[in-house]
């Protein structure tokens, strides 16, 4: 993105010998807070609203208004604005008008095209486009939200916490169940197990993991749960689930879990943060009320 996709245009600018009180008029009826300042035809200077703070008599409590006003009448621009001008092309990149802004190398961006002023950016309009963006990626509102499940004991707390994110969105719940590849779970070598037998065994767990789910998604089939069965390694197919789906959101657990099981998990979480195209809530497992005591 560059300047000239950011930048306000038409600019308003003042003349030099402006007043102060009519500057701030111009300010308050437009809504903005940096008035280039323009002198025979060149520009000589920024007008802000921090520059006419300074020398507004807002610290007299005895005066009144007409006398505050007339303090600044004579006043003109040029003895109040600041002579710093930071000049860009209306092709500059964005990001380097960020940097002189945050770093405070510059209060506005003035955009200059063949020596004509054309446009000006501020801070306020690099939060307008942050908003714009964050909108698109990472949106206020989710409609499409991934709940991973392993049917741990955290399963149900994890599943119920989706569950009421997407009551509350109006968003749809895909609850997704990663089968890991039997071969993995096995202690003993894979050559000893036929491979029909193995066939077999997976079309068996397949058909218990089905039944969890649809008992876990049953009761809540108005609020748009649909389930899902893959296999593979978990962490790559929660991250294409949800890509598959375009979620926008991603709750899962992290749980602690001992021998085997703990080393073909211990990284999925991570797996997914890295690899996510969209947020992802960690929801962490609850400790029983004997283990709080010890």
């Amino acid at each position: 993105m560059d300047l000239e996709a950011l930048m306000q245009r038409p600019v308003i600018t003042i003349a030099a010998d402006t007043p102060i009180r009519h500057a701030r008029a111009v300010m308050v009826r437009h809504g903005i807070r940096h008035l280039p300042v323009v002198e025979a035809g060149a520009l000589v200077g920024v007008l802000t609203d921090r520059c006419v703070r300074r020398v507004e008599p807002s610290t007299v409590p005895g005066l009144a208004r007409c006398e505050q006003a007339a303090l600044l009448e004579p006043l003109p621009a040029r003895q109040v604005m600041t002579r710093r001008l930071v000049r860009r092309p209306p092709e500059a990149p964005v990001h380097e008008a960020a940097w002189l802004l945050w770093e405070g190398r510059a209060e506005s961006i003035l955009v200059v095209d063949k020596g004509d002023l054309v446009g000006i950016v501020t801070t306020s309009d690099l939060l307008k486009a942050l908003i714009g963006i964050l909108d698109c990626q990472w949106p206020a509102t989710y409609s499409q939200i991934v709940v991973p499940v392993d049917f741990s004991p955290a399963t149900r707390q994890v599943f119920h916490t989706a569950l009421g994110l997407a009551h509350q969105h109006h968003a749809c719940l895909t609850v997704l169940h990663v089968l890991v590849p039997f071969w993995r779970l096995l202690a003993a070598d894979v050559d000893h197990v036929l491979g029909s037998m193995l066939e077999q065994i997976d079309e068996d767990r397949k058909s218990e993991v089905q039944h969890r789910l649809a008992t876990l998604v049953g009761l809540n089939a108005a609020a748009r749960v649909t389930y899902q069965i893959v296999e593979g390694e978990p962490g790559a197919e929660i991250v294409k689930t949800a890509a598959h789906v375009k979620a926008d959101l991603i709750v899962m657990g992290r749980y602690r879990q001992h021998g085997l099981l703990r080393w073909l998990a211990r990284s999925v979480a991570e797996d997914v943060i890295s690899c996510t195209p969209c947020p992802v809530l960690i929801v962490r497992e609850q400790r029983r009320a004997h283990h709080a005591r010890s």
